[in-house]
């Protein structure tokens, strides 16, 4: 593996004008290929219509970060005044090869894509994706919006934003450029840049930018939990969704990010002159430090950190002493978030878990203090071989338990909805079968909201599902809709969805065809083991916590 003004006249006119474009252009036709043409502040842009669904995709919302714009907060794009293609999405991030998103080396990627009604609604309530894959990879384009769109009658908005060392490197020689003191955090500052792109557009497309949701997935989840911490981010969104992004308790300091900005900028051959040489490396040199992804340990390593405007504590202290964004939060984790992690770094390496290294690697991960309390948690025979009960115990403690210590505070001061998918035969979109099922493993809850949504690496096509799956895929859109457009996602017709309350941890367990409200979370994660630990943060490697030496 943080997201109300009473209506006012020229709101209403200027939504009544944007439907009225939108409607005309869909029942006249523009003058290019007959699209839906729509108006942005930077200038019109031709969509396409599939069935239900207008699509307006490859948008820029940002300036191209090259040149002297890398590694420098997100600029206004340059007006254009004929009428843009819309047709296509814009080019991905750059990024390595692997499964979860597409290889690029074009810088000039802050793109996002609008999935809208086709037709004249006005008002409506948007939900706005950032996408996951560690920082370092994955694309907007991957979550098509129109299953939820059909589904909820909502718009959806997935966005690109720089990734790994060109979206996170932070150096003493780029603090000195930036007007508050610090670097960094670029990919959290092109998502806020994104949102503030829908606040000032999204009424030309039907959407009422009063009721925006910001989500996410694995890292967008982070990346949301970000944003609710955020003094930068106050005010851009109404409700958020965080999916599995509860894995960091503590985010990095500016002076660890600094020093293992030093370390790459050095490792890169830049010691004098630093940020001008940095500018003059190409992208694929820039990407050689990031080539061990690969690992358990290096995972996670690129991201926020805190310090400077965006993030000027640690979100953690912003959860506890309510200064967050209190907004009402969908979150959740899924069933077995571990397994996939354990098929990306060690199966996919011809390394798995064995009998013989189970224990060490339980030591190289969680430190010597605490190895024997997890062997006694977690012993070899309980589970059906060592690589799923190494995926167990990294799963309960890398994120469902950390989930549940964020959701706990976050409950304290708004209302939380908590989820996990709970399908033991959730389908796999991303790797190939190894010698353990996947169950319900990191990513899995996306298909059942995205349904085309497919890897990249692997080609192992769209998810299949069954007709018990397909029911509990609708349940889940029409939720994360009446969520979108309420802040509640109950509605007459769905099982019922209690908020999240502290004192006893209940939440839905999405399973196929029905969910249920369970209250086994926390004894099935072992939360009692993991939470003081957790909490004490003294047996969590660096890679989990975010604290780079």
């Amino acid at each position: 593996m943080t997201y109300f003004k009473p209506v006012s006249g020229p709101r209403v006119h200027g939504a009544l004008v944007g439907a009225l474009l939108l409607g005309l252009a869909l029942a006249s036709g523009p003058a290019r290929a007959g699209g839906p043409v729509v108006t942005t502040h930077s200038g019109p842009v031709e969509g396409v219509v599939d069935g239900d669904v207008a699509k307006f995709l490859g948008i820029p919302y940002a300036a191209p970060p090259v040149g002297e714009l890398r590694w420098r907060a997100p600029q206004a794009p340059q007006p254009w005044t004929s009428v843009r293609d819309a047709s296509q999405p814009g080019p991905a991030c750059p990024q390595l090869p692997s499964p979860f998103g597409p290889t690029s080396d074009n810088e000039d990627c802050l793109y996002l894509n609008v999935y809208a009604p086709a037709g004249t609604a006005q008002d409506l309530p948007v939900l706005v994706w950032i996408h996951g894959g560690d920082f370092i990879t994955g694309q907007g384009a991957d979550f098509d919006g129109s299953a939820l769109v059909e589904t909820g009658g909502i718009i959806v908005v997935s966005i690109n934003y720089r990734l790994g060392i060109l979206g996170f490197l932070s150096h003493p020689a780029l603090d000195r450029e930036s007007a508050d003191g610090s670097s960094g955090n670029y990919g959290l500052l092109d998502q806020q840049a994104a949102l503030r792109w829908v606040r000032d557009n999204i009424q030309a497309f039907g959407g009422d930018p009063h009721k925006v949701t910001v989500g996410g997935e694995s890292a967008g989840g982070l990346s949301t939990l970000s944003h609710l911490a955020s003094p930068t981010a106050a005010g851009l969104f109404q409700r958020a969704i965080v999916e599995s992004g509860g894995f960091e308790l503590s985010w990095a300091s500016a002076r660890n990010a600094d020093s293992a900005g030093r370390k790459i900028a050095a490792g890169l051959g830049c010691r004098v002159a630093v940020a001008r040489c940095l500018r003059s490396l190409t992208v694929t040199q820039l990407l050689t430090a990031e080539t061990d992804a690969a690992s358990l340990q290096a995972l996670l390593k690129w991201g926020p950190h805190v310090g400077g405007a965006v993030l000027p504590e640690q979100p953690m202290k912003a959860y506890d002493d309510g200064s967050a964004s209190a907004v009402p939060v969908l979150m959740g984790s899924n069933h077995d978030e571990g397994r996939l992690f354990v098929g990306v770094s060690f199966d996919s390496q011809g390394t798995p878990i064995t009998a013989d290294n189970y224990a060490a690697t339980i030591k190289s991960i969680y430190g010597g203090f605490a190895t024997p309390l997890v062997l006694a948690a977690y012993p070899l025979a309980d589970y059906a071989n060592p690589d799923t009960a190494f995926a167990t115990l990294f799963g309960d403690s890398g994120l469902s338990c950390q989930s549940g210590l964020i959701e706990r505070r976050l409950a304290r001061h708004q209302p939380v909805y908590v989820y996990e998918l709970a399908d033991p035969n959730a389908p796999m979109i991303y790797l190939p079968v190894y010698d353990f099922p996947y169950g319900s493993t990191h990513t899995s809850e996306l298909p059942y909201l995205v349904p085309q949504m497919q890897g990249h690496e692997n080609g192992l096509g769209a998810a299949v599902f069954d007709a018990d799956q397909q029911q509990l895929a609708t349940t889940m859109r029409q939720m994360w809709a009446r969520f979108v457009a309420s802040g509640n996602p109950n509605d007459a017709g769905l099982p019922r969805w209690m908020p999240y309350r502290p004192v006893d941890r209940q939440v839905l367990s999405l399973v196929p065809p029905v969910p249920v409200m369970s209250d086994g979370f926390a004894e099935e994660h072992k939360c009692r083991l993991w939470d003081p630990l957790l909490e004490l943060s003294a047996v969590l490697p660096t890679w989990l916590t975010g604290a780079v030496e």
